[in-house]
């Protein structure tokens, strides 16, 4: 602390104007601050504008913002708004082009994310001509019916102009516009995310600049903006796939607001018939403060932490950094923030740090009331579970202010009143979502973190993402999917959609600058939770009602979005593929676009319709060359394919699945460098499934290359992802028996024989023969230890049922090894019955040579003094059937044989005479030293 303020004091305390606190303030406001800068006079120009945008009638700033860039819309959608705003020169006061623009923004979010669709609205050319502005990284933009991105086009052509950038606090503003633009495309837009980290990154540079220097006020305001900058900088790294460098923003944010999130377990009922409480996956919040004083640490060691803790939880004091630490288990996979985050931001007071979490507490009404209304019956979708796991104490009583594990009841409530922490918490449900792991891990980590701000969040936008979040994972599970539905489908239509009265007249719900207000209060949040846009919002809901069997009413979505793809799916599920084919000519003889000529070829299988597209969208339709490649792909034409998968990601490197193929196609042609670069490049971009076979496909190119043991670490990496991939547990087997790593192989299979039952006896051989001779291991240690693990492997697969003949040969073997003569006898006993069970077995050479050798093994064996005289009997017995079916077959193939061949069947027979003989004799003796024995004993 002492450094910390040398340092703070060095600094300038004017390191921040009017214009620049206000930029800060604005970006997460409450309704207090809005009313206090809607009430704050100003002479300058910029200032009346930040009136008019708190008070919601900026449409003076909407005007002024269209006389600015309306003659560049045009230039905009043919060559792009990038390249466009690049050479606009503003004539006026940047400060109130700046604001200008942030109104233009507030508006795009109130029309295209947080906005109502009427349902009488139509699209004109002039919104079409929009449209093709905003087209980037190779996609198109949505054409959602009754959405205007005119007020995006114009804060992205503002935002986009170098005199904005240079204003100190914009940037945070412009990296929103290239997100919002971003959600507008059907496809992930890669340079238009890079382009939103670039400026979030400076931003935070910047804001951590003057939070040094900053107190008071200042200082929780550039508190609160730091949290907000970081979580919006999470969600930029999630949409680019990035979702290892989103957890250090994580640990920042909770370390600048000072508050301590971790998964911990504890007793609860997931139904509401449940009786008996069972282990539960829950969300941990507490609130830290500033380290203890030398006063309070010699207070603190000479009373009992149990007298502490019940004073602080009498007094409502919030628990310091060294409880809450000690309350949370250290090794829980998912616990922000880190030591070292805290460590990182020690420069922010304490103080500052609670009164943020204050500051931010504070919802309008209608934004309360408008999030209470999305709260859902638990009943619905005729299922027993509940949305969150009812917990219970140590005693059976139901939690209520009782302290669990160093948090309580009211932390977790006031946390989430805090649109921010709420906001974090939805953020990771859905870092977790697409965490590469076990999907079942995923999940459970998902719903916990989603669970409190579905049920409590006073905020509409965090309470509508955390229960999209809830209803991805509830589609899966056959117990709540109608429930997923409905969660769905009331979201969807209390944010995009008028309610009408009996005669079908809107209803007025909000004046319009109330709304703008609203919009502007959900704006943050809303870029947070990377909160969808009203045409995604319809388009997932009809998603999950196709796949629960409405598909007419999804097809009727799917037709009023242009979502054609799923027009094709909802119509092949009603087995009317020629009716698709109708509706996609209808729509081309009205407007050919190259999305259209791209979805007829997927319909037709042509792919001349392909090319079209491509040619009309000028070669900048990233779809149209992805078609293109799969089509020279299936035709096993792989340099075409290849080449077409190269201009594809030229457009657009966010497509895992084109990456893949691209990946594929090179390694038909041999060309393993870049085959490794694709599949690397699968690994980084993709959280689905398809990453596991990236890895397995990893593994075959380092193969082909030449390295053996870094195939072995990408089969492993792969198996994390997919275990239940039984290819990849063989071809890790196999790789493992080369790199003489035995642990790997008996893993590998036993869990190919776990999962189904499979018995590779060729690698179960090769194994048993290193652990018996006691091979060294690539950790130079003998493969001799995995000696019990290979003999329960080998137990577990006998009791199965039916095994491979050489099974018990192998058992046999190794149970030698390891001193258990009785059962080794036993076991080439079965071995021999295996073999005479096998039709001809007498007739032919190789069999008749595998008995004898059986046979001959048995015998000696048996000749041990830990065998029992039961066991010897037995075996000798066995030994002269063997031996006198032998001796009449081994004459008739001598005859058939060449003479070395038969040579050694004659001194297989001749050894086994001589263990028979062997045999008897011990077994003669071993009869008498027991009668002698008896004899005494009775005497």
């Amino acid at each position: 602390r002492a450094r910390t303020q040398d340092r703070t004091h060095s600094l300038s305390t004017a390191g921040m104007d009017d214009l620049e606190s206000a930029l800060y303030a604005l970006l997460a406001p409450t309704p207090d601050v809005l009313k206090e800068y809607a009430t704050r006079g100003g002479s300058g120009g910029w200032e009346v504008a930040v009136q008019s945008i708190c008070c919601g009638s900026y449409g003076s700033l909407l005007e002024r913002a269209e006389s600015y860039v309306s003659e560049h819309v045009a230039a905009a959608a043919a060559d792009g708004v990038d390249k466009v705003a690049r050479t606009i020169i503003l004539r006026d006061d940047p400060r109130e082009v700046l604001m200008a623009a942030i109104a233009c923004l507030v508006e795009a979010n109130r029309t295209i994310f947080h906005g109502i669709r009427s349902q009488n609205d139509t699209t004109s050319s002039a919104e079409e001509q929009l449209q093709s502005a905003l087209s980037s990284d190779g996609d198109v933009v949505v054409g959602t019916i009754g959405v205007s991105y005119r007020p995006l086009v114009l804060s992205r052509l503002l935002f986009a102009t170098p005199q904005l950038l240079e204003i100190p606090g914009a940037a945070v503003w412009a990296a929103r516009a290239f997100t919002a633009h971003a959600k507008c495309l059907r496809g992930p837009a890669y340079t238009l995310n890079m382009n939103a980290r670039t400026l979030l990154e400076s931003s935070v540079s910047r804001i951590d600049s003057v939070l040094c220097s900053a107190e008071g006020a200042a200082a929780v305001s550039l508190t609160c903006a730091r949290a907000v900058v970081l979580l919006e900088q999470a969600s930029v790294m999630r949409a680019l796939f990035c979702g290892a460098e989103a957890r250090p923003l994580f640990d920042e944010a909770f370390a600048t607001l000072g508050v301590r999130v971790w998964l911990d377990g504890a007793l609860g009922m997931r139904t509401r018939d449940q009786q008996d409480a069972v282990a539960q996956l829950v969300l941990r919040v507490a609130f830290m403060r500033g380290a203890k004083s030398e006063t309070a640490e010699s207070a603190a060691c000479s009373s009992d932490d149990d007298t502490d803790a019940a004073k602080r939880e009498s007094d409502g004091t919030e628990a310091t950094i060294d409880d809450v630490y000690a309350s949370s288990p250290a090794s829980t996979d998912v616990a922000f923030p880190s030591a070292a985050a805290l460590t990182k931001v020690d420069f922010i007071p304490w103080e500052a740090r609670a009164a943020a979490r204050t500051a931010m507490v504070g919802t309008s009404e209608s934004e309360a009331d408008a999030a209470s209304a999305l709260a859902l019956d638990e009943s619905q979708g005729a299922t027993n579970v509940l949305l969150a796991p009812r917990l219970v104490s140590s005693s059976g009583s139901e939690v209520a202010n009782e302290r669990e594990s160093g948090e309580t009841a009211e932390e977790s409530a006031e946390a989430v009143k805090c649109p921010l922490v709420g906001a974090a918490m939805v953020a990771l449900a859905l870092q977790m979502s697409a965490k590469q792991a076990s999907s079942e891990l995923a999940r459970l980590e998902c719903r916990a973190c989603a669970e409190f701000p579905a049920l409590a969040a006073p905020c509409v936008p965090v309470r509508a993402a955390a229960l999209d979040a809830l209803a991805r994972i509830e589609i899966e599970r056959s117990r709540t999917r109608e429930r997923a539905l409905y969660q769905s489908q009331r979201v969807t239509e209390h944010l995009c959609t008028i309610p009408v009265d009996k005669n079908g007249n809107e209803a007025i719900l909000l004046p319009l600058e109330e709304r703008r207000v609203v919009s502007l209060l959900r704006l943050a949040t809303a870029t947070m939770c990377d909160s969808p846009s009203r045409y995604d919002r319809e388009r997932k809901t009809a998603i999950i009602a196709m796949r629960l069997g409405v598909t007419t009413s999804a097809l009727e979505v799917f037709q009023r979005l242009d979502d054609f793809d799923n027009v094709i799916r909802c119509l092949e599920i009603m087995q009317q593929p020629r009716r698709a084919e109708t509706l996609v000519r209808s729509r081309l003889a009205e407007k050919p676009t190259p999305l259209l000529h791209c979805v007829l070829g997927d319909v037709t299988g042509d792919g001349s319709h392909y090319e079209t597209a491509w040619e009309l969208s000028e070669k900048r339709f990233a779809r149209a060359a992805r078609s293109l490649g799969l089509s020279r792909f299936r035709a096993q034409d792989w340099r075409g394919a290849l080449d077409w998968f190269r201009a594809a990601l030229e457009l657009n490197p966010l497509y895992p699945e084109c990456w893949f193929a691209a990946g594929c196609a090179a390694m038909r042609l041999e060309v393993w460098e870049e085959a490794l670069q694709c599949f690397t490049r699968v690994v980084q971009v993709s959280g689905e499934d398809r990453v596991g076979e990236a890895w397995n496909n990893i593994a075959s190119v380092k193969v082909n290359m030449g390295r053996k043991v870094e195939a072995l670490h990408a089969i492993e990496h792969g198996l994390r992802v997919m275990p239940e991939n039984l290819r990849m547990w063989e071809n890790c087997a196999v790789l493992a028996i080369d790199c003489r790593d035995f642990g790997l192989v008996l893993r590998s299979l036993y869990m190919l024989f776990e999962r189904a039952g499979k018995v590779d006896i060729e690698l179960l051989g090769m194994l048993s023969e290193a652990v018996v001779e006691d091979v060294k291991d690539n950790s130079g240690t003998g493969a001799l230890r995995h000696l019990k693990q290979l003999l329960q492997l080998f137990a577990r697969v006998s009791s199965s049922g039916r095994v491979p003949v050489d099974f018990w040969r192998l058992y046999a073997v190794l149970l030698q090894k390891h001193g258990n003569m009785e059962k080794a006898v036993d076991m080439r006993a079965k071995h021999i019955r295996a073999l005479q069970r096998e039709r001809g077995w007498a007739d032919s050479a190789a069999m008749l040579r595998d008995v004898l050798e059986s046979t001959s093994s048995a015998s000696e064996l048996a000749c041990t003094d830990e065998v029992t005289i039961l066991t010897r009997r037995s075996t000798l017995n066995l030994a002269k059937a063997i031996k006198a079916r032998a001796e009449r077959a081994v004459p008739l193939l001598q005859a058939t044989l060449d003479e070395s061949e038969g040579a050694f069947l004659g001194e297989l027979l001749e050894g086994l005479g001589k263990h028979v003989d062997a045999l008897s004799a011990a077994l003669q003796a071993t009869t008498t030293t027991a009668a002698d024995v008896d004899e005494r004993t009775f005497v």
